[in-house]
Order: structure tokens, then sequence, then C-alpha cells
């Protein structure tokens, strides 16, 4: 568990949720097949990105949204994170902090300039750039939903699913986000309502000691990070 390099497949967009877990599926099918069983840890994510077609052109949409994640932050990446304490975390330094997490929350002061003050997608971002006082600068950071990813790829992202090779998770963690985003933007119906009349699963969390020490030791001796992409 020391691999010399790392790597992610970025899946070709597509219009459904069914159609992306069907493509999901037949990638570790054909892994599978040639002998090459994919694995997952506890510590590796299952990204997920969103297109809502002409968001970025709808200063009302989008401040609906945000409004939205103010209220939901915390519960969407907790359910798709599904964090639950393990006594061994306690002999590893950091990792109960670390798997605990599902994610950097969104200040709230910050959401509160976003949605008093910015009037197009231009100052919706510059807004994400700001301190408290909405004047000083800062990098933008990635929080656990993923508005300001709407500059880089025109997507929303959300970073608190699991990794999975169930093709059942991973049907209702893409069916979960789509019933968030359309309450967001529609009857503003909350997350924890949503689990509540639904019966989706999601991946759980189970840590692995061996397999965390050595993610950390391979941090620690990263070197130089080259990047390369290789089109299948």
């Amino acid at each position: 568990v020391d691999p010399p390099v790392g790597g992610e497949i970025n899946l070709l967009p597509t219009r459904t949720k069914e159609e992306l877990a069907h493509r999901i599926s037949a990638i570790i099918e054909d892994f599978t097949n040639k002998g090459f069983e994919p694995t997952t840890t506890c510590m590796q994510g299952g990204h997920v990105h969103v297109r809502i077609p002409a968001l970025r052109d709808d200063i009302a949409s989008l401040k609906k949204v945000l409004g939205w994640v103010q209220q939901n932050q915390s519960t969407v990446p907790e359910a798709l994170h599904g964090y639950s304490a393990d006594i061994r975390m306690k002999r590893v330094k950091g990792a109960s902090v670390k798997m605990r997490n599902p994610g950097r929350l969104m200040p709230d002061w910050m959401i509160d300039n976003i949605l008093s003050r910015s009037t197009d997608f231009a100052s919706f971002l510059t807004y994400h750039c700001k301190g408290i006082d909405g004047v000083k600068s800062y990098r933008p950071k990635r929080y656990t939903i993923n508005l300001y990813n709407l500059k880089h790829t025109n997507t929303i992202e959300f970073r608190g699913p699991r990794a999975t090779l169930s093709h059942k998770v991973l049907g209702d963690t893409f069916s979960f986000i789509e019933e968030c985003l359309i309450a967001a933007l529609g009857s503003g119906e909350s997350a924890s309502s949503i689990l509540q009349r639904t019966n989706y699963l999601f991946e759980p969390f189970s840590f692995n000691p061996y397999h965390y020490e050595a993610w950390v030791n391979t941090q620690k001796e990263r070197g130089e990070k080259v990047r390369k992409s290789y089109e299948l």
C-alpha cells in the first residue's frame, strides 16, 4: 500500500445519472476482468460534479442555491461521508480528526457577503475570495459543496461522497445529490427531509489503520508533483 504514483479517472460527462453509474460500473468490471480488481480505502473520495445549464448567467438562481447550501452544508456531507468512530484511530496520530472531517464548510459571513453584495457571476466569484470585511482578498478555498468550481468547469462539486465499487451506492449518491439541487432551485426542501423520506444507501465508513498510515507516508515522500493525462 505504498504506490509510487497516484491518479484518477475523469469520466466524460453524461446527461443522466443512470448513464454515469453504468459507465463507472463498466470501468470497474473491465479492470476486474483484466486481473486488476479495484479496491477502495477510507481515505478515498468519490467527488461528484453537476452542471446546471445557464446557472452562471442567473444570479438569482445562484443565490438561491447558495442560500440552500448555507442551511444544509453540514447535513449533506455528513450523510455522504458516513463517519463512525473507531477505537483504532486513537493509536494513529491525526486519524481521529482527519477521518471525522467530511470537508470544509463555507463560513456564514462569506455566504452573507455573497448573498447581499454580488450582482452577477463575476462578483459572485469575487466574494468567495474576500475576507469578512468584503475588501481584503484571499485565495479561494474548496468547500465541501464547492460552488466556486463553477468558474473552472461550470459544475458544482460535491466533495463529501466516499469512493465506492457498488452500483447501488453510486446510483443512490447521484440521486440524493440530484434531489438536493432540485430542492435548492425549487421547493427549498431540506437535506434532512430528503433523507427521511428516502432509503438511499451510501458507502459505509471502514477505518483501516494500515492503509491510513501508508497514505500518510506517501504524503511525506511525494516529491515533485508531475501531472500527466492519458486519453483512453
